[in-house]
């Protein structure tokens, strides 16, 4: 698979390390590996060691290496070692040769065009899934293993640009450890959270990575879900069986007593998913080569189970399917800068190949990989809710930037009403989604828009960017509203929708609310339950049997400032109000900060039009 010179010029790796997200031990680096001087390929087990050999001569020659190693090479680095067929579709290790890299801002002159991928579909049902879970049950009573992770491919039609769904993905899921490899007949594009190995100057480092909770909609719920991740002892054992099996294989290529564990059962924070990782530590031994390097640590155990060779037969067994680049392993070898020619002297970093989708272009057809550790305590239904919540970074829902936005009412008297609130709710909400939050900065802000702008009672609009800085917004206000005309919103809001809960520019929601209601003052949304949630401006509060109710957060609704004041006060109290309520209801208010309360007219006929159409 030698390829042409036309073929060269399409070729390029990048590896991405997203701002803030490198876990301790991890230097965030951005590279860029292009014109390349040969391409290293295989598509059978057998040319893999000799292939490893090539690379880390190049290596100690002067160039670069970049790439990534597919799950089924596997059985090339040791025939012990159980894999399916390789597909023949891609080949089983791919690398550039490179003459230099290039340090670069991490996605600088990323493609941002469209991309167009149809629906992700599970190759598996939740039927199918269970039937393997039993199987794996089994094996583990007759003590043929202790853990299995059992993966399942999802596929769609793509007919777009893979660098532009590279962008996406990275957005989805910012990590320390992105990849985008153009070979020019396919592309890989990783978001992998995971780090295999780093190596640098004999300094080996892994990060197993076994344990995951889907992150919460809102702060509360979203440390709640940390916390049980933290403290469950089902994750905490799979994390140590997994330690365990990479210590072994760190003490293969190790230096005597040099393995140890630096951090165990860390709870780390991705935009879609909470994980617990570990991080065990060794110093490599002179004269270990980079063959032997792999085939002491590929593939990478958190994506096997244990024991390694038992598990990867029983896993040839259950999946329908070579895995390919996915759980594989991702990343570049780079010389010494000392000019060391040893294994020992070079710089590496790899991922595990997981969150990662591999594009063929002429097949346009995108292929990606979910899995989780399968044990005896496994409940297959949450074991295979967990594969759709890894799958999240597919289609995630941060896929725009944004800003955090707070709507504040200023008076000459007072100054901003409840702006302790507006804060405490924007450092939420900056936490919940990694927003630098520098409170003095953001006072000193409002402070020159209020002095520079305000003059009779105002509309104060702040919004914060992920990197702190802040934009201030006086208006106006106009003339104090009594009442709204109001209807209920065609189509629902789903409470799994992350921006529901904090206010932020992405509007999508709410703009579409409006749609068909332009003789609407204010639209009441309802969510997929029938609950109504909220107005597009604010909190409902209405009035039944005497007492004055409020949705609840769960309910898919943003936590207003003067809602959370009104409960403090005891004025409202919180309760589920169904479609059907806004009819019984003697009153229907729209509250919020700057306009407070505001009493809300249902177009009757349309209302129940709508709660039909929901």
């Amino acid at each position: 698979m030698t390829p042409s010179v036309q073929d060269l010029k399409k070729i390029g790796v990048r590896l991405d390390a997203l701002p803030d997200t490198a876990p301790p031990g991890v230097e965030a680096r951005s590279f860029v590996f292009d014109d390349p001087v040969d391409v290293i390929c295989v598509t059978r087990p057998d040319q893999v060691h000799n292939a490893l050999a090539r690379i880390e001569g190049h290596v100690a020659a002067g160039c670069h290496a970049a790439g990534y190693i597919g799950y089924e090479a596997a059985t090339g680095l040791d025939e012990a070692l159980c894999t399916a067929e390789p597909s023949g579709k891609i080949p089983l290790l791919w690398f550039g040769v490179f003459r230099q890299r290039r340090t670069v801002c991490a996605l600088e002159g990323v493609e941002v065009s469209p991309q167009a991928a149809s629906a992700w579909l599970p190759e598996w049902t939740p039927v199918q899934h269970e039937q393997r879970v039993k199987r794996v049950r089994d094996w583990i009573a007759a003590g043929d293993t202790y853990q299995v992770n059992l993966t399942m491919q999802l596929r769609a039609a793509f007919d777009g640009d893979p660098e532009a769904l590279y962008h996406a993905l990275c957005l989805a899921q910012p990590t320390p450890l992105c990849a985008f490899i153009d070979t020019g007949h396919f592309a890989v594009c990783s978001a992998s959270p995971e780090l295999h190995f780093a190596l640098d100057q004999g300094d080996l480092i892994t990060r197993p990575m076994k344990g995951t909770r889907p992150r919460g909609r809102w702060a509360t719920e979203d440390d709640g879900l940390a916390e049980e991740l933290a403290d469950s002892a089902k994750e905490r054992a799979e994390n140590t069986m997994i330690v365990d099996l990479l210590r072994n294989d760190l003490g293969r290529v190790a230096g005597a007593g040099s393995v140890r564990v630096d951090r165990l059962w860390d709870v780390e924070r991705y935009r879609t998913v909470w994980q617990m990782t570990s991080t065990i530590r060794a110093q490599l031994r002179d004269r270990v080569t980079l063959p032997v390097l792999f085939s002491a640590l590929f593939p990478c155990g958190s994506i096997t189970g244990a024991p390694k060779i038992r598990t990867m037969q029983i896993i040839d067994e259950l999946e329908d399917a070579p895995r390919g680049v996915y759980t594989g392993s991702i990343g570049y070898i780079s010389p010494s800068k000392e000019g060391g020619t040893g294994l020992c002297d070079m710089e590496a970093r790899f991922s595990v190949a997981i969150r990662t989708v591999t594009v063929e272009r002429e097949r346009r057809m995108a292929v990606a990989g979910v899995g989780g550790g399968i044990t005896w305590d496994s409940v297959a239904a949450s074991e295979y809710a967990e594969c759709m919540t890894k799958a999240r970074f597919l289609s995630g829902p941060i896929a725009e930037p944004f800003r955090l936005l707070e709507t504040m009412r200023w008076e000459p008297e007072g100054g901003i009403w409840l702006l302790e609130r507006h804060l405490e709710r924007l450092e939420t909400s900056a936490r919940y989604f990694d927003f630098h939050f520098d409170r003095g900065a953001i006072l000193d802000s409002i402070l020159k828009g209020v002095t520079e702008g305000c003059t009779s009672p105002a509309r104060v609009r702040l919004t914060l960017a992920e990197d702190g800085s802040t934009l201030v917004e006086i208006s106006d206000l106009d003339e104090e509203v009594v009442s709204w005309s109001s209807a209920i919103a065609p189509g629902a809001v789903h409470t799994d929708d992350v921006f529901l809960y904090h206010k932020t520019t992405n509007r999508i929601t709410y703009d579409r609310a409006r749609q068909g209601l332009d003789h609407v003052d204010e639209p009441i949304l309802v969510n997929e339950r029938g609950e109504v949630t909220e107005t597009v401006r604010g909190n409902v509060v209405v009035t039944l049997d005497g007492r004055r109710l409020t949705p609840p957060v769960e309910s898919g609704l943003l936590p207003g400032t003067y809602r959370e004041e009104l409960l403090h006060q005891g004025e409202i109290e919180e309760g589920i109000v169904l479609v059907e309520d806004l009819l019984a209801a003697t009153e229907v208010f729209s509250v919020n900060s700057v306009r407070r309360w505001v009493r809300l007219k249902l177009v009757v006929a349309e209302a129940r039009q709508n709660i039909r159409a929901s």
